[in-house]
C-alpha cells in the first residue's frame, strides 16, 4: 500500500496517520513536504527577526553604532535567523530522525514522516510565540502556554526561566505524538521509547536555555 503524506490530516487525525504509516509499503509526497517545511521554517524565523523579536541586544546599541554599523548588525541578525530556521528544521527532521532510526530500529522514511508533523507543531508554536511577542510584548519565558509563567513565581534566575519557557503545551503534545507513533512503528518496549523521548527533549530544552542565557538565543 502507498500512503500519501498529508501534514494537516496527520495533525488532526493521528490515529489514521499512524494506521497509514504502519500499513504502508511506500510513502508518497514526503520529499516535497519536507522541502516545503524546511522553507517554511526558514521564512518564519526570518520574519521573526524582521519583526525585531529577540533583537534587544542590537537595539540597545543604537546610540553607540553608526547608521551603517547598525544596518550591518540588523543584516547579520536576519542572516542568523534564517540560518536558525534552516538548522531548526534540519535537526528535527534529519538529526533526530537518524537518532530514532538507530535507537528504535524503525524505517527511516516513516520516522521522517512523523518528524514532519513534529516540525509542523513546532512551527505553530513559533508562530504563536511571535504573535504574543508582537501584540502582547511577551517573551518565550512569559508565554501563557509554557511553564515559564509558573517559573516567574518561583525564581528570578534567568537560565531556569529560559528552560521552563521551552516547556510548553506544544512540546508536551509533540512528545505525546511521537510516543503514540513510535510505539506502533517500533518493537522496542514503550517504557524505553518514552524515556528516550523525554531525555532527548530535556537535553534539547537545556541547550536552548543555555544559548538564550549566554545571549546567543537571538540567533535561534
Amino acid at each position: 500500500m502507498v500512503y500519501r503524506i498529508r501534514v494537516l490530516k496527520g495533525m488532526a487525525e493521528p490515529s489514521i496517520f499512524r494506521y497509514g504509516l504502519s500499513s504502508a509499503e511506500a510513502l508518497s509526497g514526503l520529499r516535497i513536504r519536507v522541502i516545503l517545511a524546511i522553507l517554511a521554517s526558514a521564512i518564519l524565523f526570518t520574519l521573526s527577526g524582521f519583526l525585531g523579536i529577540g533583537s534587544e541586544s542590537i537595539s540597545g546599541q543604537i546610540t553607540r553604532l553608526s547608521p551603517s554599523e547598525f544596518e550591518t548588525s540588523k543584516l547579520v541578525f536576519l542572516s542568523g535567523q534564517l540560518l536558525s530556521g534552516l538548522l531548526y528544521a534540519v535537526i528535527i527532521l534529519f538529526f533526530f530522525g537518524l537518532f530514532f532510526h538507530v535507537l528504535f530500529d524503525m524505517d527511516y522514511k516513516k520516522i521522517l514522516a512523523v518528524q514532519l508533523i513534529v516540525l509542523s507543531i513546532g512551527l505553530v508554536n513559533k508562530l504563536i510565540s511571535m504573535l504574543l511577542a508582537v501584540f502582547a510584548g511577551l517573551g518565550t519565558s512569559a508565554s501563557p502556554f509554557s511553564f515559564g509563567v509558573i517559573g516567574h513565581y518561583v525564581t528570578d534566575f534567568e537560565p531556569v526561566l529560559f528552560f521552563l519557557g521551552q516547556i510548553s503545551i506544544f512540546q508536551i503534545a509533540i512528545i505525546a505524538f511521537q510516543f503514540y507513533m513510535f510505539r506502533s512503528l517500533s518493537e522496542k518496549k514503550p517504557g524505553f521509547i518514552l524515556l528516550i523521548l523525554i531525555l532527548l527533549h530535556i537535553l534539547f530544552w537545556i541547550i536552548q536555555a543555555v544559548l538564550l542565557a549566554i545571549n546567543l538565543g537571538k540567533f535561534l
